[in-house]
């Protein structure tokens, strides 16, 4: 009797713990989510795709293993801007999703869950625009190394309504430096200032260097854009054939060879001396660059072989040549004068000839030296290198 109370007994604590045991997994071998060693099965290859990001949207999509889906979950889009905390959801996998701002970054994700698992696809990155801009920036000398307007060729910007504007002067070589103003002049076109003192940008050439190639680095809130086009305004040989980009130009002027030493063929006793260099232009050359870019007086002084003055020129002794002969046939006094070749660089040093008829008892055969100085409108002076020649 003991035995069978004591088996009878044994037999129920088991098919008590057996059922237990039933209960406990069951709801797990029911899931299609878990495999039979009784781990989730992952959704596997998810990605997102975003596309057609406008001012305030961005279209998704959204693909991952089909056969790593047994339950078919469905994937929601997850975004927020880049530095937010919290993260929007949206209920759908596809189509575009709307309400966001202009020049902004945002980050977004796929995710497909199950329960409290959730399987996501890589955070994708991107930058909302800050204004309209499918077409072209371009820009447009308004006073050189100083002011320009940049204008766009798309007639839907508005840059009135842009994210905050801002802007970067990137000349090649060179860390970038805030520009000195950027306004909006009107939708289609901005005025910005370059900062002081691009003549800086020279002051440590070896070799003397004309003008530098710079672009403009434009923000709107975070939407970045690069502008390296600049409208050709004339056919004027300082624009190499096919450029299209913006220049600054080195201010100081530059003696670089004498050319020819040749009688005055109206003066007997004059003789025609030519050198070639990168020369301040007269007032009339400057239509669009500002009276601060006017020489304000200018001196040249030629010096003899031990540093005493031969003589000096000024703006006042300067001859026009506006109509080809103009005064220069005048055997009574020494003169000098601008003319210009088909090789000019730079349009503040616009003239690359510099011509005089000097009389020939002053200047005997030897060695001289020359000097050339230009004070502008801000009282600056600008000095040339002293350059030798000779005269036979």
């Amino acid at each position: 009797m003991n035995q069978f109370r004591t088996f009878y007994k044994t037999d129920t604590i088991r098919y008590f713990y057996k059922t237990i045991h039933l209960l406990l997994f069951l709801p797990l071998l029911q899931s299609c989510s878990k495999d039979e060693n009784n781990e989730i099965k992952v959704v596997e290859q998810i990605e997102l795709t975003i596309t057609d990001i406008q001012l305030t949207s961005f279209s998704a999509s959204v693909t991952w293993d089909r056969t790593t889906n047994p339950n078919n979950l469905k994937p929601y889009i997850y975004y927020k801007k880049s530095l937010a905390n919290e993260w929007t959801e949206v209920q759908t996998f596809q189509g575009k999703i709307e309400n966001l701002e202009s020049g902004s970054k945002y980050e977004a994700k796929a995710v497909m869950k199950e329960n409290e698992t959730a399987f996501e696809s890589k955070i994708t990155t991107f930058i909302t625009p800050g204004f309209e801009q499918n077409g072209q920036l371009i820009g447009r000398v308004l006073e050189a190394n100083s002011r320009y307007s940049i204008n766009s060729n798309l007639t839907s910007t508005n840059f009135n309504e842009a994210a905050t504007l801002s802007g970067y002067l990137k000349v090649v070589g060179f860390d970038s430096v805030p520009l000195k103003k950027i306004e909006v002049f009107d939708d289609l076109t901005l005025h910005i200032e370059l900062p002081d003192e691009t003549q800086n940008y020279f002051e440590d050439d070896i070799n003397f260097t004309s003008k530098k190639e710079f672009t403009i680095g434009l923000f709107s809130g975070e939407d970045y854009t690069e502008i390296s086009s600049s409208f050709i305004y004339s056919e004027d040989s300082i624009y190499e054939e096919g450029m299209r980009h913006f220049n600054i130009f080195n201010k100081t002027p530059r003696l670089n060879s004498l050319l020819s030493v040749n009688p005055q063929f109206s003066c007997q006793e004059m003789i025609r001396v030519v050198f070639e260099g990168s020369l301040w232009a007269s007032e009339e050359d400057y239509f669009i660059f500002s009276e601060l870019n006017i020489p304000n007086s200018v001196n040249i002084i030629f010096y003899d072989s031990d540093q005493n003055i031969v003589n000096a020129f000024s703006l006042n002794d300067e001859v026009q040549n506006i109509d080809g002969n103009k005064d220069l046939n005048d055997c009574t006094k020494e003169m000098w004068f601008y003319s210009q070749s088909l090789n000019v660089e730079n349009v503040f040093t616009k003239n690359d000839r510099l011509n005089f008829n000097l009389f020939t008892d002053e200047f005997p055969s030897g060695t001289y030296f020359l000097k050339y100085m230009v004070n502008d409108k801000n009282d600056r002076i600008w000095e040339s290198n002293t350059l030798e020649f000779q005269i036979e």
